[in-house]
């Protein structure tokens, strides 16, 4: 069974490419017909609060590529606020098109957008979002840069104490940094930025850490671990961790 399972992840092209990092985005997309099942973990520590009260979120679903340029993937989102329960909070469908074939031009493009619908249809809260996100990549020698930018909307509603329920309609920005180095052996390391400006109040996010990748045959796996460089009690987390893995079917 074991080596059904090797013969299996390296029996296609590998993917090593295509998640050089866990929080930005990378260029790789998946061909016309392609299926790919992807899970991405990831942590907070919130600040001012202690190291036992860690949130995490677990995203997994289906991601395949409908022609050469244009891909879909459809995740399914668990969230386990910091002291709360396990739950599935939110559908989210994302869209991503390539507009010039891969190598054509000196960098590669592509452009994403997201729709995320809640599941929790309260009263008590859920939030709909909608994002837009351009990613940038060039390819010197065995170096990789990446760098994405983008905007998101958030429109919350939560129950108040006096039991009337209150809609908050958030924009933000994004933006996010990658430099990773191909050390020859199915890995790459390097290092990668990250940021979430919420533009209504001052509540801004910036990281910053190490990144490390792998892949071979079928299976790729992108992990990256942040640490918070702004200072405001509970704006923030002071470190961010991610896991992502992909196996093509």
């Amino acid at each position: 069974m074991r080596a059904l399972v090797v013969l299996v992840l390296a029996a296609a092209p590998a993917h090593a490419g295509s998640r050089p990092y866990a929080f930005t985005q990378g260029a790789e997309g998946l061909a016309a017909n392609e299926l790919e099942l992807e899970s991405w973990f990831t942590y907070e520590n919130p600040r001012g609060r202690g190291t036992t009260d860690l949130a995490w979120d677990w995203w997994l679903g289906p991601v395949t590529g409908i022609t050469d340029h244009l891909e879909a993937g459809l995740f399914a989102i668990f969230d386990e606020p910091a002291a709360g329960a396990l739950s599935l909070e939110e559908l989210r469908l994302q869209v991503t098109y390539e507009p010039w074939q891969r190598g054509s031009h000196a960098f590669e493009l592509r452009i994403r957008g997201e729709l995320g619908v809640p599941l929790q249809f309260v009263p008590a809260g859920g939030a709909y979002s909608a994002w837009l996100t351009a990613i940038v990549a060039k390819q010197v020698g065995r170096l990789d840069l990446t760098a994405n930018a983008g905007m998101f909307v958030e429109r919350e509603k939560e129950m108040e104490a006096s039991g009337e329920i209150a809609t908050e309609t958030s924009p933000y920005t994004l933006v996010g940094l990658g430099a990773s180095y191909d050390l020859g052996v199915k890995l790459r390391a390097g290092l990668e930025a990250y940021s979430e400006v919420k533009l209504a109040e001052p509540a801004n996010g910036y990281w910053f850490g190490p990144a490390i990748a792998y892949g071979t045959g079928r299976f790729w796996l992108a992990g990256s671990f942040l640490f918070g460089l702004t200072r405001e009690t509970n704006t923030a987390a002071k470190q961010m961790g991610r896991v992502v893995l992909g196996i093509t079917i």
